[in-house]
């Protein structure tokens, strides 16, 4: 039987997130980042990692996540295969914006951009793109700051981000078929 990774806000911390990544030190990376990120913030993350989904299923107490992040490995072409299967044993909960992929612009991306581009479209994911060698902290400030609006800890104006949004903002009304003369 298939586990999955549950969905629940928690009420002791603002945020928890998920951190996935089979390269170690892209892990240690994205992990430093965010301890600067958490020694600045008034919010109190916690933050789950591990090098794949697999693992958080295989332990007796799986964490509740508010939001999941998977740090691509452009290096090897099966990374974004793994990433997918992932997907699919998370809480439907998280299809609801609530997946981020990290690219690390240091990396070539070659032909893994047309994969990257469909699996956002077809999950709704969010893209992030940045030098995990270099700059972790600005990369885990962006992934905090995507995950508190996303979730609902921050306030402010809503980030539309995804080209569903953007075709209903497009579209014209549907009252404007309605002809004028009828009644209700």
């Amino acid at each position: 039987m298939a586990g999955f990774v549950h969905f629940c806000q928690s009420s002791d911390i603002s945020l928890s997130l998920l951190l996935v990544a089979d390269n170690g030190a892209h892990l240690k990376s994205l992990l430093n980042g965010f301890q600067e990120v958490r020694n600045q913030n008034e919010n109190c993350f916690k933050v789950y990692s591990c090098e794949s989904v697999s693992q958080v299923l295989k332990v007796l107490e799986p964490p509740q996540v508010d939001f999941v992040a998977f740090c691509v490995n452009l290096k090897r072409l099966n990374a974004l295969t793994e990433i997918e299967e992932s997907i699919l044993r998370l809480d439907r909960a998280f299809l609801l914006d609530r997946i981020c992929l990290i690219c690390d612009s240091s990396q070539s991306v070659g032909s893994l951009m047309p994969k990257i581009v469909h699996l956002k479209h077809k999950y709704q994911l969010h893209v992030l793109w940045g030098n995990l060698e270099s700059k972790p902290e600005e990369v885990g400030n962006r992934l905090s700051r995507l995950a508190s609006a996303v979730c609902g800890i921050t306030s402010g104006f809503p980030i539309i981000t995804h080209r569903s949004w953007h075709e209903r903002l497009r579209q014209q009304d549907d009252f404007s078929s309605i002809p004028s003369d009828i009644t209700f």
